[in-house]
């Protein structure tokens, strides 16, 4: 479908040219309607993460497999619209201390794109429930043999090269959209790490002092 579309709208598959092109291709983006298939993006990147959540967390430790992978579905949308635009809105702010020019629209299009090697993963989070089944997300690999240790090695060094790469575009499409260079992307992606720490300990913060004074 987005292959389909990108093709009526005069411009080669981003699908395809963000891997190797990425700040041509995220600048023809911004160009033609820059909201495309951010929804779709930010929905199948939070569900990719929900489940690399349900791993570090050894949610399998506690529960079966169709329950964690409900559980991902159904919290990897919200947490995956929630980030959108939290995170639209945290660059577009701190972008502009840095010089930025890119609207809050623009740079929710950037962090959607950019999360495209973390949706890549996608089809191999299911390869890997088929083979692993409930192992994949215990904190003990004792009950697997040696192909499938093997499998679970490959699977997750192809999880970091996504996640490498996903933080290379982070900072490539950020600078692209706020048309800055990569070292003011890179610190515009701190300041909005730090804000939301910040906000993040004051909140709480907040809640502690309320319990304290209460209880």
């Amino acid at each position: 479908m987005i292959a389909n579309n990108s093709r009526s709208m005069g411009f080669t598959n981003p699908l395809v040219t963000m891997w190797y092109s990425p700040r041509q291709t995220m600048r023809q983006v911004l160009n033609s309607e820059p909201g495309r298939f951010v929804l779709i993006l930010a929905v199948l990147n939070g569900i990719a993460s929900a489940l690399n959540n349900a791993v570090t967390n050894n949610m399998g430790d506690q529960f079966e497999l169709l329950f964690i992978l409900g559980f991902s579905l159904s919290g990897g949308v919200v947490g995956g619209l929630l980030s959108l635009y939290l995170f639209g809105f945290l660059l577009h702010w701190t972008g502009r201390w840095l010089g930025g020019a890119g609207s809050a629209a623009e740079l929710r299009a950037a962090f959607a794109w950019s999360a495209l090697p973390t949706i890549a993963s996608l089809p191999l989070w299911f390869l890997a429930m088929a083979v692993l089944g409930n192992d994949l997300f215990t904190s003990t690999t004792s009950g697997i043999n040696v192909p499938q240790a093997l499998f679970l090695l490959g699977f997750m060094l192809l999880l970091f090269v996504a996640f490498v790469w996903n933080l290379v575009l982070a900072v490539l499409l950020v600078a692209e959209t706020h048309r800055i260079s990569v070292w003011r992307s890179m610190g515009t992606w701190l300041l909005s790490m730090a804000v939301l720490v910040g906000v993040a300990l004051l909140i709480a913060a907040t809640i502690g002092l309320v319990g304290y004074l209460i209880f």
